[in-house]
């Protein structure tokens, strides 16, 4: 991206030369030699703008050693070099004529230039700012500071020069494409549509200025807008894959997957293999089904880029999909080999974990991933909850969530999980007031799980010795407009229908078990031990392990077992 065009360059030094009154044209011994040297700077200056620069050079060179003081000349040679990309030289050569005049805003401007074609942004950034100190209208010289500036990243600092560039020279379009730059860079999408607007409507057919407007839109999740903008890039600019990328993402915001991958596909066919590029593919390929393909194309983004952590969770996720769990593991402990301190890898290893039900791995997973400062904190909490609840970790689950709950006081399900967590270290009074709160932040539209909740509420609060409270929410739960079980364990309960009756409905494993655990609870805290320890005891033989219930009856089992 060209900053400052070579034809403004000898525009500039041209107009230098010209505007020098005749009396300085005489640089040292006499007139003749002085009439001597301009002739030799005017043949270089033809030269140059024909862009013979090394005929250029040489004649400037004998134009400054005939006269050595000729600012003209010297600045020349620096010209002549920098046409021939000889930067360095150039510098050297804009140095001398800063002895020879050290206010000069045209090789302090230069020098800065110079410094900017070799990337050393900070030098830019100094000489620019001398420049304009002398020289404070020059709308070229604030571009380049500002180009500086967002090169290295100090995009305040870029902005203002830039704006200040505008105001000086309102048609100076390169400027504008600069603001626009670092305006995407700062996620300043809607400022930086206006800026791509403002271009395209003095060139209505660059194809850079579309694409950024198209990358803008897609920054605000105008995807149709996006589209409309970057088809039109493609249109000018056919089959260039910084386009072609673009346009994938959009397809992608609208959930075309398949013409995601279609615009992927065709970037990495014209264009250098670039790692996101790949990694949106397979993403893409995860959305489609088609996660063969995504491992594919994923492992060539990690092969392009090994720190790039996204592509690495994609990957992960992909072999969590094939059931190639193993597979997973070893890409998320990659990724957490090259980058410790990263969420992601954490958070997901820990899931590949539970569901492989080796609990203790994944609440150490999850514990670390808790201690990232990161946006989805609270899923991890998540996590560690539920696979502290698998593992019996009962204090530890009910901290987390907890945990939950600090970050986000009204989710619901947080108090619902922490309510049997509570019921199973027998805290009765603080499980029921979760099951509570959580009926309350529900609104009780699930009436197959509100019955439950009631019931965990109503023993929680038996569990405690508060048989009031017990026999309100008991009542309450017989409002609930059902039939459905577990209504009749609520019948049960209120005295409506026997024990033997209960388990006659109850006409599967599943049941049974839940069944089996009321039956036990209720003759517990009825102080019925022994006849409520043959029914918890069948639970415990026989129930299905991945129901509350069979937790409920295995921690009143042994809280009774501790107390013999």
């Amino acid at each position: 991206m060209k900053r400052f065009s070579r034809n403004l360059q000898l525009l500039l030094l041209l107009l230098f030369m010209f505007v020098i009154p005749a009396s300085a044209r005489v640089g040292s011994a006499n007139s003749l030699q002085g009439q001597d040297v301009w002739s030799l700077i005017e043949r270089a200056s033809t030269a140059a703008s024909a862009q013979r620069f090394a005929e250029a050079l040489e004649l400037y060179r004998e134009a400054a050693r005939r006269d050595p003081t000729n600012v003209t000349a010297v600045s020349g040679i620096g010209f002549a070099y920098s046409g021939l990309k000889q930067f360095r030289e150039a510098i050297g050569a804009y140095r001398r004529a800063l002895e020879l005049r050290p206010d000069d805003p045209y090789a302090t401007a230069q020098i800065a230039y110079m410094y900017l074609k070799l990337k050393e942004y900070p030098k830019t950034v100094e000489y620019a700012t001398r420049s304009i100190r002398v020289e404070p209208d020059n709308a070229v010289t604030y571009n380049n500071l500002g180009y500086a500036q967002l090169e290295l990243k100090h995009y305040e600092d870029a902005v203002k020069a830039l704006q200040q560039s505008i105001k000086l020279d309102p048609s100076y379009t390169r400027a504008y494409h600069n603001l626009g730059h670092t305006y995407i860079l700062q996620a300043r999408y809607g400022e930086a549509l206006e800026i791509y607007k403002e271009i395209l409507r003095r060139e209505p057919t660059n194809p850079k200025a579309h694409y950024f407007l198209g990358y803008a839109y897609n920054g605000m999740k105008q995807y149709k807008e996006g589209l409309s903008a970057l088809h039109r890039a493609l249109e000018l600019n056919p089959n260039d894959p910084f386009t072609l990328t673009s346009l994938a993402y959009s397809y992608f915001g609208l959930d075309d997957y398949a013409n995601s991958a279609e615009y992927e596909i065709r970037a990495l066919k014209f264009g250098p293999g670039r790692a996101i590029s790949y990694n949106n593919l397979g993403y893409s390929h995860i959305k489609l089904g088609h996660y063969e393909d995504a491992v594919k194309v994923l492992e060539e983004a990690i092969k392009l880029d090994p720190n790039f952590m996204v592509a690495y969770n994609n990957l992960g996720e992909s072999y969590s999909l094939l059931g190639r769990h193993k597979e997973a593991i070893a890409t998320y402990t990659r990724a957490i080999t090259v980058k410790p301190d990263e969420f992601w890898p954490h958070a997901n290893l820990g899931t590949v974990y539970l569901t492989l039900k080796q609990y203790k791995k994944a609440i150490e997973e999850f514990k670390l991933a808790t201690r990232i400062n990161h946006p989805d904190q609270v899923g991890a909490f998540v996590g560690l909850g539920i696979a502290a609840t698998k593992a019996t970790e009962y204090d530890q689950a009910a901290e987390a969530f907890t945990q939950v709950l600090r970050l986000r006081p009204q989710v619901a399900q947080a108090f619902y999980t922490r309510a049997f967590d509570y019921f199973y270290l027998g805290r009765g009074t603080e499980a029921a007031a979760d099951a509570q709160r959580y009926l309350e932040l529900s609104g009780g539209t699930d009436k197959k799980r509100s019955l439950y909740i009631f019931l965990l509420a109503h023993f929680g609060y038996r569990q405690a010795g508060r048989k009031t409270e017990a026999s309100r929410v008991l009542e309450e739960a017989a409002k609930v407009d059902t039939s459905a079980w577990p209504r009749p364990v609520i019948g049960y309960l209120l005295g409506e229908i026997t024990e033997e009756k209960l388990l006659a409905q109850a006409t599967d494993g599943d049941k049974k078990t839940e069944a089996q655990t009321y039956i036990g609870m209720n003759l517990l805290f009825s102080g019925h031990v022994d006849e409520s320890r043959t029914h918890l005891q069948w639970v415990r033989e026989n129930g299905n392990r991945d129901y509350f219930e069979y937790a409920m009856a295995e921690a009143e089992l042994k809280r009774l077992e501790k107390s013999k």
